[in-house]
């Protein structure tokens, strides 16, 4: 493990995550604003996360032939000035649907290459044998992010104009750049680069169970990751749609880094494969709890409940696919893997808009929550994938590590 370079690249990723959150709120709560419509606000968050779904399939190849680490800089210095457009669009006062659709759908494309770039270069500062001590301390830096990130954007929801909070979040990104600028470059000599050879059969190929996990990440992508078309309405039914909506983001936050910091330091906790489709369940229980909640402390804790479910989720599927492959296959594995998870947030954002239209913020947490746990009987009744025996071998050890025996099976 490179020591001298994790420690600015965790700093970088620090200020570019509560960058990307900061945004996130601010940008649900001025797409409220300008359209006083949840069908738009679905919209606009859909035209941030479509790029996902369009192109991640690509960036696996794009991260094998280009250097990750400079990528990673003209992602960051591209964001500050996508922010700062924000801001100068604000201050003039020329603000409306269609200039947000677009900084928004820019920003997107930027940051569906930079979230498995990220993944990618973490991976190689810790080497092969701590792919799972990596996601977890990325997702510490990330979920801490998401507790700064809205309360950062709670100082300026407050007010009408929201310009000061996009230069603020120009300026993270810049300190996100200089970090970075400091990391030295991982090796990229791994088998990763054009002309090292064919490549050979993918993991997802070779492991048909991996499908399964990828299918139960594509529906909780779906049905479970539209708390930023869901939360500004909910905050909104509650009399609070501005700081009470960075407070409902910063409490999910709170949960997510609870469980990133456990994951760190008890991931023996975390290794059993009945828990993947468990932590969804939770979720959608916890779902068809919030409605009926009273305002205030029960409904933070229920948040935070749930960021700790959904963090849980996201980082042991990942751990599990990501290890399922060689070194060669782990670009594309992480492209796939958030194609799937984030990809799709568009359709779930624009089908939530939709709920939310015709059946209010109450009956769109029911269906969803139906949604899920229907899906999850289904999917359980099909899958094979339990806890323990030659599985949880398989999912604890990394592919080099087991007998030839056992890849191929």
């Amino acid at each position: 493990m490179k020591r001298k370079a994790v420690f600015p690249y965790i700093a970088g990723q620090a200020f570019a995550v509560i960058g990307v959150w900061m945004h996130l709120t601010m940008l649900s709560t001025l797409a409220l604003r300008l359209t006083e419509s949840a069908l738009w606000l679905g919209v606009t968050l859909a035209a941030y996360s479509l790029p996902t779904l369009l192109f991640s399939w690509f960036v696996g190849a794009l991260l094998n032939r280009w250097r990750v680490k400079t990528m990673l800089l003209w992602i960051q210095a591209l964001q500050a000035v996508i922010m700062m457009a924000y801001a100068v669009f604000l201050a003039l006062d020329r603000m409306a649907p269609g200039p947000l659709m677009t900084l928004a759908l820019l920003s997107g494309i930027l940051y569906t290459v930079d979230l498995p770039g990220r993944q990618l270069m973490l991976t190689r500062l810790f080497g092969n044998e701590r792919v799972m001590q990596a996601i977890a301390l990325n997702s510490v830096a990330f979920n801490g992010a998401r507790i700064v990130g809205p309360l950062l954007a709670g100082l300026f929801l407050v007010s009408p104009d929201l310009s000061w909070g996009f230069a603020v979040n120009g300026l993270l990104f810049t300190a996100a750049f200089g970090c970075l600028l400091l990391v030295e470059s991982p090796a990229e000599s791994d088998g990763t680069q054009a002309g090292a050879g064919p490549e050979p059969e993918t993991a997802a190929r070779l492991q048909p169970r991996i499908w399964k996990v990828l299918l139960l990440v594509f529906v909780s992508g779906l049905l479970l990751m539209n708390y930023n078309t869901l939360l500004p309405m909910f905050a909104a039914e509650q009399g609070d749609s501005g700081s009470g909506y960075s407070r409902l983001l910063a409490s999910m936050g709170a949960g997510s880094l609870a469980a990133a910091v456990m994951i760190t330091f008890r991931s023996s906790w975390f290794r059993h494969n009945f828990l993947i489709p468990l932590f969804p369940a939770l979720i959608a229980v916890a779902y068809a709890v919030l409605p009926s909640l009273p305002r205030g402390l029960p409904t933070l804790l229920l948040l935070a409940i749930y960021g700790f479910f959904l963090t849980g989720f996201i980082t042991m599927s990942n751990a599990a696919v990501l290890r399922e492959g060689s070194k060669r296959d782990r670009a594309k594995l992480a492209s796939v893997f958030n194609m799937l998870l984030n990809g799709f947030v568009p359709l779930g954002n624009m089908l939530t808009g939709i709920f939310l239209h015709y059946l209010g913020v109450s009956g769109s947490f029911y269906l969803i929550s139906g949604s899920t746990l229907l899906f999850l009987v289904v999917w359980l009744a099909y899958s094979r994938l339990k806890g323990g025996g030659d599985v949880h071998v398989r999912y604890r050890q990394s592919p080099e590590a087991r007998p030839h025996h056992t890849r191929e099976r």
